[in-house]
């Protein structure tokens, strides 16, 4: 699916290839290391690897088929169908391309992509309050989970429907 951010032309992509992913987790290295191995995603790239593996990785990609951003998600149906929706498990936008509406632009890309396979909810775990901000932004909801991780500091859902 082809979108406009801001100030470029973006391009969802639900099937990046094998060169995308290794260029991620590469880039995912190096913040990793710039931040003194203290924060990042790179921790999770046996999870983001599992994710590619089973299909549940979407990028978006520039006009050069490079990945500015991606996200990491689980269907919520034990059958892993979309029936029962998803929860997004992690997005992240190149640090470069932070602060430029990427990530809103993402967000949106992403509902869109799912409210067209029929998937009735989008849901997620935020634990920055600016990640939290753009999804209520988003539209989506700040709800209480009783089953929130220790790091989780805010729920958040969205229906895709309009029931």
């Amino acid at each position: 699916m082809k979108g406009t951010s801001p100030n470029m032309e973006t391009y969802l992509n639900p099937n990046p290839s094998e060169e995308q992913l290794t260029s991620l987790l590469e880039y995912l290295l190096k913040e990793y290391e710039d931040n003194g191995k203290k924060e990042g995603f790179y921790c999770n790239r046996n999870i983001i690897k599992k994710s590619f593996d089973k299909g549940y990785f979407i990028t978006l990609d520039n006009k050069d088929k490079l990945p500015i951003a991606f996200a990491v998600y689980t269907p919520l149906a034990d059958d892993d169908s979309l029936t029962q929706g998803i929860e997004l498990d992690i997005i992240n936008v190149h640090q470069n391309m932070r602060n430029k509406g990427i990530a809103k632009h993402f967000l949106k890309e992403l509902e869109n992509h799912f409210k067209n396979k029929q998937c009735p909810k989008f849901t997620g775990t935020c634990i920055s309050d600016e990640t939290v901000k753009i999804f209520t932004k988003m539209g989506f909801e700040n709800i209480e989970d009783p089953n929130f991780g220790e790091d989780a500091k805010f729920r958040v859902i969205k229906n895709l429907r309009k029931d």
